[in-house]
C-alpha cells in the first residue's frame, strides 16, 4: 500500500471469487511489486464468506463485499481515488514495474482506453499475449513460448484479461450504460465498450507481466499424448501478420541497444527512432552484437512502441530468424561503418528495400587525425587510412542515401563523388527554466564523455595533466568534475583534491545547473560533438578546441570559446571563469545556437528521406 500523500495515481481492484491462498499470494506480490507510485489495494470480495484473513487486514486494503460483480464494481469505484483503475483477478502474481509499465502505453499511444499484461503459466509457458474475439482459442499464443518476438512488441489487441488498467472515468461511463458484467466475461465486457462505445484501443504490454497460478487442470487438458510424447496444443493467431502493420516500416541496425544516457551516438539514433515511431512508422531495431538482452535500454525501445528484434543464439542472423519481416521493411536505416559494412550483401537480397548509410562519423577522418596528434607517419599507416577511406567511401556511394553528421563531413564526402549525402546532426532540446543559477552561485568545472571512445580519454589527460595546472596557479580551488561512463585507469588515476571522477551517473542536470564552465578540449575525433550541444542545451558556456567546436557554425567569442594549445585553452578558462558579462554572453548564444537542432526543426530532414 503506498503511503504517499496526495492524489492517488491508480485504484487496484482485486476480484476474489474462487480461492483465498490465491488472494493472499496475488496481494502479496501487488505490495512488493508495486513501488514509487501512489496506489491503494482494494478487494472485490465475491465468496459466500467474508475475507477476515488477520495478515491481510494489516496492510490497509479496503474490502468490498458483493453478491454480484455488478453492484461490487460500482461499491469500489464509489470508495476508489485513482485516475487510473487496475484490475486483477486472483492467482496472478505480478512482477516488477508491471504496474509502471502498463501506465508508459497511455502516456505513449494515443487514444488509450485499457492495456494489458502478459500472462505466463507459474511453469512457464504463455497463457496470453492478448486475446482475439469470435476465436475458440481466444487466448493469443497459448502454451506458446512467452519470449519469441511475436509476443514482445506494443500493439492493438481485441480484448485484455486476467491483468489490466483503464481510466477510472471510461470504468465508470460502461456502469452507466449498463454494460452486464459477469465474473468470468468482465475484461470481455470492458473491451468490446471500450472500442465500439467509446472509440479507444486496447493495448497488449508486453513488458507487464502477470504469473498465473494454474491449480486446475482446464490448461493441462490442451495437451495430448502422441508416441508417448506429449506435444503442445498450437498456440491460437502467432501475430506474424500483426507485425506488418499497414504502415511503412523501417528497422534501425546498429551494434547495441541505444544508451542515450552514456553517450552522444546513441542519443541521436535514440531521438531519430523516437521521431520516426512518432510520425506512424512501423518501427523495428536490431542489436548486431545483443543476444536475448531484455534489460532497460530494451524496455525503452520498447516503450516506444519500436519491435525489436533479436538474437537468441550468438550465431542467429537477422536475415534468417526474420526474413518475413526483411520481406515486408520499407528503410534499412543502418549506423556505423562497420555495420553497413556486414550487412551489405544481405541488402542486395532484398532489393526493395532503401539502403539509408548512417556514417554518425567519418571512421577515416577520425583514425587519421588520432595517428596525427600522436605524430605517428608511417607508410603502412597512410595504407591503412587509405583502405579504411576506400571502403567507408565505396559504402556511402552504394546506398540510396548517405547520412553525414556534420556539414564538413558532408561535403568532404561530396569531394570523394559520394552525392547522395544527406546531413541529420545530432538533436539536442532546449532545458527550459535550467539557467536560473546565477553566475555567482556556480562554481567549477566540469567535462562529460563515455570513455569506452578514446578521444575523451585523451582530452581529459591533456586537461588535468597540462592545461590545470597554469589554471591553478591562479585559482588553486577550483574542483573539476570529469563526468562520464566507464572509466579506465587512465582518468580514475586523475582523482585529486581537485579533480573529481564519479563515474556514471544517470542524472547529470545538477553539474550543468551548478558548474560555471564547461570545457572540451577534444585533440582528436570527427563528427559533431554531442557533450557540447548537451551543455549548450543547459545555457552552459563552453570552452573548446577547433575539433571540438566543429559541425555546429559555432564561433568563437559570440558563442563558444575555443583554444587549440594547452596555454591558450587555461587562458581561456581563467578569463571566463572570471568575467560575469562574457558567461552571460555566451549562455544567451548557446541557446539560440541549440534551437536549430531541436527535434522540430532536424524530424523535418528525417521524414524528408523516408518517402
Amino acid at each position: 500500500m503506498s503511503e504517499a500523500e496526495g492524489d492517488l495515481e491508480v485504484s487496484i481492484l482485486m476480484i476474489a471469487s474462487k480461492d483465498l491462498k490465491s488472494v493472499e499470494k496475488s496481494l502479496r506480490s501487488l505490495i512488493q511489486e508495486t513501488t514509487a507510485l501512489k496506489y491503494e489495494l482494494l478487494v472485490i470480495d465475491l465468496f459466500e464468506e467474508v475475507l477476515s484473513d488477520s495478515r491481510l487486514k494489516t496492510k490497509n486494503i479496503k474490502f468490498i463485499k458483493g453478491s454480484d460483480l455488478q453492484s461490487a464494481l460500482e461499491n469500489a469505484l464509489s470508495l476508489s481515488s485513482g485516475k487510473y483503475v487496475g484490475i486483477i483477478e486472483e492467482g496472478v502474481i505480478v512482477t516488477v514495474d508491471w504496474l509502471s509499465n502498463l501506465l508508459v502505453v497511455f502516456s505513449q499511444m494515443p487514444n488509450t482506453g485499457m492495456v494489458g499484461a502478459k500472462i505466463i503459466y507459474e511453469y512457464g509457458l504463455l497463457k496470453q499475449a492478448g486475446g482475439v474475439l469470435g476465436e475458440a482459442g481466444s487466448n493469443v499464443g497459448e502454451f506458446d513460448d512467452p519470449d519469441k518476438f511475436n509476443y514482445n512488441f506494443i500493439r492493438e489487441s481485441d480484448c485484455q484479461s486476467f491483468l489490466f488498467l483503464l481510466q477510472k472515468q471510461d470504468l465508470q461511463k460502461a456502469l452507466e450504460d449498463a454494460v452486464v458484467f459477469e465474473t468470468d466475461s468482465l475484461s470481455l465486457s470492458l473491451s468490446v465498450f471500450i472500442k465500439q462505445s467509446l472509440k479507444k484501443k486496447v493495448y497488449y504490454q508486453p513488458l507487464s507481466i502477470g504469473i498465473l497460478l494454474d491449480k486446475s487442470s482446464e490448461s493441462r487438458n490442451r495437451l495430448s499424448k502422441e508416441a508417448g510424447v506429449y506435444t503442445l496444443s498450437k498456440p491460437a493467431t502467432p501475430y506474424n501478420d500483426d507485425v506488418l502493420v499497414p504502415n511503412k516500416s523501417i528497422l534501425f541496425i546498429d551494434p547495441y541497444y541505444p544508451t542515450p544516457d552514456k553517450d552522444s551516438g546513441s542519443r541521436r539514433l535514440n531521438e531519430i527512432i523516437t521521431i520516426c515511431a512518432e510520425a506512424g512508422f512501423n518501427v523495428f531495431f536490431y542489436g548486431h552484437k545483443e543476444i536475448a538482452n531484455f534489460g532497460s535500454y530494451y524496455q525503452s525501445l520498447i516503450n516506444k512502441g519500436v519491435k525489436v528484434v533479436y538474437k537468441h543464439f550468438l550465431d542467429d542472423t537477422l536475415e534468417d530468424d526474420y526474413k518475413y519481416i526483411m520481406n515486408h521493411i520499407d528503410f534499412a536505416w543502418i549506423s556505423r561503418l562497420e555495420m553497413n559494412e556486414y550487412y551489405v550483401n544481405m541488402l542486395r537480397a532484398y532489393p526493395h528495400i532503401k539502403w539509408i548509410n548512417d556514417t554518425v562519423d567519418l571512421h577515416f577522418l577520425r583514425e587519421g587525425r588520432a595517428w596525427e596528434q600522436n605524430n605517428i607517419s608511417t607508410n603502412e599507416l597512410d595504407e591503412r587510412i587509405s583502405q579504411i577511406r576506400t571502403i567507408e567511401v565505396d559504402l556511402a556511394k552504394k546506398a540510396d542515401v548517405t547520412i553525414a553528421i556534420t556539414q564538413h563531413e558532408g561535403e568532404l564526402l561530396k569531394s570523394y563523388g559520394v552525392n547522395n549525402t544527406v546531413v541529420v546532426p545530432n538533436i539536442h532540446f532546449l532545458k527550459v527554466g535550467y539557467r536560473t543559477t546565477s553566475f555567482y552561485d556556480r562554481a567549477g568545472i566540469c567535462f562529460i564523455g563515455g570513455y569506452d571512445h578514446k578521444p575523451n580519454v585523451d582530452a581529459v589527460v591533456w586537461l588535468v595533466n597540462e592545461i590545470m595546472p597554469i589554471v591553478w596557479k591562479s585559482l588553486p580551488d577550483l574542483i573539476v568534475h570529469l563526468l562520464g561512463s566507464n572509466p579506465p585507469k587512465e582518468v580514475t588515476s586523475l582523482q585529486s583534491r581537485n579533480v573529481i571522477v564519479p563515474g556514471y551517473i544517470n542524472d547529470v542536470s545538477p553539474y550543468f545547473e551548478r558548474n560555471r564552465v564547461f570545457v572540451a578540449p577534444l585533440r582528436v575525433g570527427a563528427g559533431m560533438k554531442g557533450k557540447i550541444g548537451h551543455s549548450m542545451e543547459y545555457g552552459l558556456p563552453v570552452i573548446t578546441t577547433s575539433i571540438g567546436a566543429e559541425g555546429m557554425d559555432l564561433t568563437h567569442n559570440k558563442n563558444v570559446l575555443i583554444a587549440d594549445n594547452a596555454k591558450d585553452f587555461a587562458n581561456e578558462i581563467l578569463r571566463l571563469y572570471q568575467n560575469k558579462n562574457l558567461w552571460n554572453d555566451l549562455s544567451t548564444n548557446s541557446l539560440e545556437i541549440i534551437k536549430r537542432y531541436t527535434p522540430e526543426n532536424v524530424s523535418r530532414t528525417i521524414l524528408s528521406i523516408l518517402k
